[in-house]
Formats: structure tokens, sequence, C-alpha cells
């Protein structure tokens, strides 16, 4: 046996650690893996007349990291920094000169005297600004495992997208009534200036934590690596060693990738997204738990078409499609919490 330390560039969030190790401990010739997100590290220890250290970067890199057993030298890291940086600048204002960057999220969005007929409209609308801040959270749950048979992965599929949008419904509903409740003990009736604060320390938690994401997947201080939010995906299945004795079933399993999307529906519901905001608002400014509630239900209702069409089409794709997705879907697990909040800066 040999043990051998690799440095993985790449890793955007703590689920690619898991990722990693999973990937690693199930190939023949690995004894054991230990993936590290806060260090960008994998220790190894492997048989080499199974398996070389060269096939390992290999399969590091088939999943979209790329492995040295050198670390990358800090000047490399701010030097494609400043790269990553000059794009963004030049996007940002250009975003910015054509009016673009905040037109699914106006500052008269909000109305204290909407109806539900127009929040449930509102809501179709922004289901576009959904698709492309939460479709890789909804991507992420919806996409399933290649070994499964193609009709139980779109089978699957779907009904991950549906407990997803239905966790997002509840969780908008849930959150509706809270500030309504909120609303009228505060006095809030009928007024959106008084609840500003709200919706400013919403935008300025929001950003601090967009910041230290952006800096955690650059990687320019590796120290704040150890903040990070750690939400379970189906794809991701929490590391297992091969010793059968241990053996969690593939019941269990299942169980659990069935429970997940809905419970990160649920937390969907405490993103910082501009429209959602704007109709928390709405909801505060109702005074009135029920009315808040029925507020964020109707416009959750709205934001359902699409977003839940998003999720059927990949369902309907199927199994072809889930192998690139799940490329796709290391870009856009970021979304979750670090651009969320991107259109409103």
């Amino acid at each position: 046996m040999e043990h051998a330390k690799l440095y993985i560039n790449g890793m955007t969030c703590i689920n690619c650690q898991t990722r990693i190790q999973n990937a690693l401990t199930k190939h023949p010739g690995i004894t054991q893996a230990a993936v590290s997100y806060e260090t960008e590290t994998a220790d190894i220890l492997y048989d080499s007349s199974v398996i070389s250290l060269e096939q390992i970067q290999g399969l590091i890199d088939e999943l979209g990291y790329s492995a040295s057993v050198q670390k990358t030298s800090r000047a490399k890291i701010v030097n494609q920094t400043l790269r990553e940086l000059d794009i963004i600048v030049i996007l940002y204002f250009l975003l910015r000169h054509f009016g673009i960057l905040n037109y699914l999220a106006p500052a008269s969005l909000a109305d204290a005297q909407m109806g539900y007929g127009m929040l449930f409209v509102i809501g179709l609308i922004t289901s576009v600004h959904c698709i492309a801040m939460c479709g890789g959270i909804n991507l992420s749950q919806t996409l399933q495992k290649d070994s499964e048979p193609s009709a139980n992965v779109s089978r699957a599929m779907f009904q991950n997208a549906a407990a997803y949008n239905a966790g997002r419904i509840i969780s908008y509903t849930i959150i509706g009534g809270i500030l309504g409740g909120i609303g009228a003990f505060t006095g809030m009736a009928g007024t959106l200036q008084t609840s500003s604060f709200f919706q400013g320390l919403l935008k300025l938690l929001a950003g601090a934590l967009m910041v230290v994401m952006g800096i955690n997947m650059l990687g320019l201080f590796p120290g704040l690596r150890r903040f990070h939010l750690r939400i379970s995906m189906p794809l991701f299945q929490k590391g297992k060693q091969k010793d059968a004795s241990k053996g969690i079933s593939k019941r269990s399993n299942a169980s659990h990738r069935r429970r997940t999307p809905f419970i990160i529906g649920l937390f969907n519901g405490l993103m910082p997204c501009g429209p959602l905001q704007s109709m928390q608002i709405v909801a505060l400014a109702s005074a009135n738990p029920f009315t808040g509630a029925l507020s964020m239900f109707f416009f959750a209702l709205g934001t359902i078409p699409l977003m839940l069409g998003f999720g059927s089409i990949v369902a309907g794709l199927g199994k072809h499609f889930t192998k690139v997705g799940r490329e796709s879907q290391e870009t856009f697990c970021n979304y979750r919490t670090m651009m969320s909040n991107f259109v409103e800066m």
C-alpha cells in the first residue's frame, strides 16, 4: 500500500468534497480517501499494483476538478483571479449600460395594495429570474445516478422536481404568515417605507455571505473555507466505507434522496432573492398573518409553472441528459448561496 497527498483545485462547495471522496473510495485499488474542502487536499491510501497515482489524478480530473502533487502557487491564483475579475467587471458594466441588471427586480415591484391575482402574475414573470438564481439548485435536486434504469430515472427526476417546488411553496407561505404577524405586531399596516430597514438588513447579510463565498471559491484566503454551509444533495451521498458490514441499505439511501429535494425547497424560502424580498415586504406590510401567508402562497404558485417545467424537461430528457447535467450542476451549485443576490448588487 502507498500513501499520496494530492492538492485539488476547483472545489466550490462542501458537496464537492463528498463527491470526490465517494468517487475515489468506490474505485478498485483505493483503500481509503480523505478529501478536505477546507485544505483542498486528498489523502489517499492505494494499491499501486492495481491503480497508479496518475490514474487517480485522472479520476479526479474526470469529475471536473484538477489534482496535482504540488500546491498551486499563490501568484498563479492571484493572476487567474484578476483575469476573472476583468471579465466580471466588463459583464457588470454591459448589463448596467443596457438596463438588464435589475430588469426583473425593479424597486417598484412591491405594492401593498396588490391583489392575489397580480401576485400570481408577478410570480409568473419573475420565474425567469428564479431559473437564473435557483435553476442550479433545482437541477442539483433533480439529477439521478447513471446506474438507474432510464424509466426509473425520469420518474425519480420528476418526483424530485415536484418535491423541491412543494417545499418552496410551503416555505414561502410560512414565511409570509410570519412576516404578516410581525407587521401586525409592529404596526406596519399598508406601508412599505417602514420596512426598508428589513430589506436593507437582508441585503447586507446576503452581501456579506456572497463576499465570503466568493473568496472561498477563488481560494485567496484558505482559512475562510471553514465557514461554509453543508447542504446535502441526492447525487452526493454521504461517504461510504467499502466495509460491507457497515452497509447502508439502498432503501435508506433512496429514502434520503426523496426527502432531500423537499428539505432544500424549504430552505429556498430563506434565499435573499430580489423578487422574493419584494414579496416578503408585501407580506410584512399586510400586517395580517393570514393575508401575508396567502400573498406569498400566490406568488410562489406563480413561479411553479416555469420552475416545475424546467425540472420536467430535464426529467423528460432522462438518463441521456444526466451525465451532461451533472457536469453543469457543478457550476450552478454555487448559486445556492453566492449568486442569489448578484442581480441586486
